[in-house]
Order: structure tokens, then sequence, then C-alpha cells
């Protein structure tokens, strides 16, 4: 390594935000430090520290069954797969399904398009439309919440 090229690099780690730099190659080595804390070796997370810290179960707790309480007014119908929801068989027609009307169980409540292929929900049992959470033409993910049926 060239004189030139150690200032340019000791010029870079000067700019950056690193405490401590390490260079070596066949028969010569380079070292630069920072005073502060040192920098710790890269290394791929775990699923411990990705995972998020909870302090308190109890709101965790309560959380679950507050959700638990609004899904047991009605069933809630929930997405299948990946995809874009679509609240009708085509755009110039009326949607499968408005708030406040009743279905039957199996009866098309929309369709989720996947890679091409469109994918009718249908109705798990007999009731009224609550309420829709999604809008027309909206990327749902797996296990998102489509609607609500009032038993």
């Amino acid at each position: 390594m060239k004189k030139n090229e150690i200032l340019e690099l000791a010029e870079w780690f000067s700019r950056s935000n690193l405490t401590e730099f390490h260079w070596s190659e066949e028969k010569f080595s380079v070292s630069f430090g920072k005073e502060g804390e040192p920098v710790k070796p890269f290394s791929n997370p775990t699923r411990e520290e990705i995972a998020p810290k909870v302090e308190k179960p109890q709101e965790v707790k309560q959380l679950f069954e507050d959700d638990a309480k609004e899904e047991s007014e009605g069933t809630v119908v929930k997405s299948p797969i990946v995809g874009t929801f679509y609240a009708s068989p085509s755009p110039t027609e009326p949607p499968f399904v408005t708030v406040g009307q009743k279905v039957k169980k199996g009866q098309t409540l929309c369709i989720v398009e996947a890679m091409k292929l469109l994918n009718e929900i249908v109705a798990p049992e007999d009731g009224v439309i609550k309420e829709i959470f999604v809008q027309n033409e909206t990327f749902v993910g797996y296990d998102d919440k489509l609607m609500e049926i009032e038993v």
C-alpha cells in the first residue's frame, strides 16, 4: 500500500462514524482508532434481539382480550392469501356486498387476486355485513381482516 493510499484511507476514516478500523494485506497492516465506544463486530441479529420487548404483559393480555371481545360479536372474514382485494367482479359492476346487506353461507363476498388468479372469498355463514375493512383494489396480506359478518 502506498503512502497516498494510506492518507486517503485515514481521511475517509476521520469523516466516518467508525471508531476503529483495521486493514491488512499480505505483509502490511494499518489500524485507526478514535476515542469513544468501540465498535461491536457485525453479526446477524438473533430472533430475541429483533423481537420487541414487552414490559407490561398485563396490558398486552388486555389488548388480546379486547380483540377477542370485538370478534365475538360477529364473524371476521380474513384474507386466505396475499393479493389485491376487489369488491366487485369488474370495474363497471356493483360490489358483491355492501354494509347492511344480508348474505347466505357460500355467497361470494369479494375477490382476492394473486398472481393473475382470481380467488373468490365466500361467506362462512348466514348473516349481515357489519363492516368492510378494506377499500376496492387495495393490497391485502395473509390473514388481514376483509369484512365482518354479524350473525
